[in-house]
């Protein structure tokens, strides 16, 4: 709850250019999300596609990749700011 309050307090003190640039890199953070988790589902339907079976190659190699695209976009929701 500190935190939060703490958090509200600073982004409530911002200069008016500070907050505008706020808004403009929690758009591309936003935009990113949005491309990535469109990666993500692109990815996994290449899989149900191809009809991979969990032992092959491309199927690991797609699941370790959605899985890094997964940790990137949980990194990003970190430093979103809705």
């Amino acid at each position: 709850m500190t935190i939060v309050k703490t958090t509200m307090a600073v982004v409530n003190s911002l200069t008016p250019l500070q907050h505008n640039r706020l808004e403009k890199m929690n758009d591309q953070i936003k935009k990113q999300i949005d491309a990535l988790t469109v990666e993500i589902s692109r990815v996994k339907q290449f899989v149900n596609e191809n009809n991979f079976d969990c032992t092959t190659a491309p199927y690991v190699l797609v699941k370790q990749y959605r899985d890094a695209l997964k940790a990137h976009v949980k990194l990003l929701m970190i430093n979103y700011d809705e």
